[in-house]
């Protein structure tokens, strides 16, 4: 995947712009809050519809426009071209195009650029709640899997439904096993795909996490669904009937895929409580590296990898550990406050006050 042209209007603190980064290491430099960030964030919004850092969209607006428009045209393997234009207006309202024709769903577009990015609060992925950790999963197999988005808005809407019924006193015992159902058929497709993710991710960042901490430390990654996934439909509805009354006094659905989470241990300790912040920090960075080459297996294409203020914490040897990481051929777009010499970069950006200039 390469991205030969970035187009956007009313996004974040740019009222307009365009970037045609080179196929190879892209660098943009600038002082903290000028923009940086918002330009690598504009690539993962065409890759997956959303905001990593973020829930409510809206605030992606410039504070002076009505709507924002992200455009983004390049090719994929076998030379294949491919247009992704998303635009949102305050009201919600959203349009999306692929290859210049109107599309319904967000699903026709999502995956048709894929990028991988690292920015710094990512480190709550290993410090932050389980939220954050599903949220990751649900952004990153969306991009490889295209049902996959649409059996996570089906089961919310179902969840949705099975808690409000539970609100009331009296629970029509018919439709909440209706809705049980559905719920644990969608749910179990969610976590076995959500477990073989983290399990082929977890291979993965190990390798990767040996080369940037120079062999001294075991990264794993281990999935912890809500229910026992090997029992099959039958056991896990079992499994639910067991929490049916605890259910009733908390008025919520106590199973399921919102209830799952990632455990990232160091060796055997989990690193959530006994790493370092450099440990973390390496940690993430592995999987994001992982994830590179997951996209690369599953579907045959590298992403466009976006990494922001990477350099800021990392001494030089794990400087040239990461550049030299980074798989052959891959377009990366990296930010920094300074020019450094580790990236050797085919072009160079500079963002001030939210206008993009390339350096010659």
């Amino acid at each position: 995947m390469k991205i030969d042209a970035i187009k956007f209007a009313g996004w974040r603190n740019f009222k307009k712009g365009e970037v045609f980064p080179a196929p190879g290491v892209n660098v943009v430099v600038g002082q903290n809050g000028q923009g940086k960030t918002n330009l690598l964030e504009s690539v993962y919004f065409l890759s997956t519809g959303f905001s990593p850092r973020i829930t409510r969209q809206e605030q992606l607006i410039n504070h002076e426009s009505e709507y924002l428009y992200v455009s983004g045209k390049g090719t994929r393997a076998k030379e294949e071209p491919v247009w992704v234009e998303m635009g949102l207006h305050r009201d919600n309202r959203r349009v999306n195009k692929l290859n210049g024709a109107l599309v319904s769903r967000l699903g026709e577009v999502v995956g048709n650029i894929r990028s991988v990015l690292f920015v710094p609060e990512d480190m709550d992925l290993v410090k932050g709640g389980p939220a954050r950790r599903r949220r990751f999963m649900d952004l990153e197999i969306c991009q490889m899997d295209s049902g996959y988005r649409n059996d996570v808005e089906r089961y919310k809407r179902v969840l949705q439904q099975r808690n409000a019924l539970l609100k009331f006193s009296t629970v029509d015992g018919t439709l909440l096993a209706v809705l049980t159902e559905k719920l644990i058929k969608l749910g179990m497709n969610i976590s076995c795909k959500r477990r073989e993710f983290v399990k082929k991710l977890s291979l993965l960042a190990r390798l990767r996490h040996r080369r940037l901490s120079d062999g001294t430390e075991e990264l794993a990654l281990c999935y912890t669904p809500s229910f026992c996934l090997e029992s099959g439909e039958c056991g896990v509805a079992a499994q639910v009937r067991e929490h049916s009354k605890q259910e009733r006094i908390q008025r919520t659905t106590l199973f399921g895929p919102h209830r799952d989470d990632i455990t990232f241990l160091l060796g055997s300790e989990d690193l959530r409580s006994y790493g370092s912040q450099g440990q973390q920090r390496t940690a993430v960075l592995a999987v994001k590296l992982a994830e590179v080459e997951l996209f690369l297996a599953e579907t045959g294409d590298l992403p466009v990898l976006l990494l922001d203020d990477v350099f800021s914490e990392l001494d030089q040897v794990r400087r040239r550990l990461l550049m030299d990481s980074l798989p052959k051929g891959i377009q990366a777009i990296i930010t920094t406050t300074e020019p450094l010499s580790e990236t050797n970069p085919q072009k160079t950006f500079s963002v001030r006050k939210g206008q993009i200039t390339e350096l010659v």
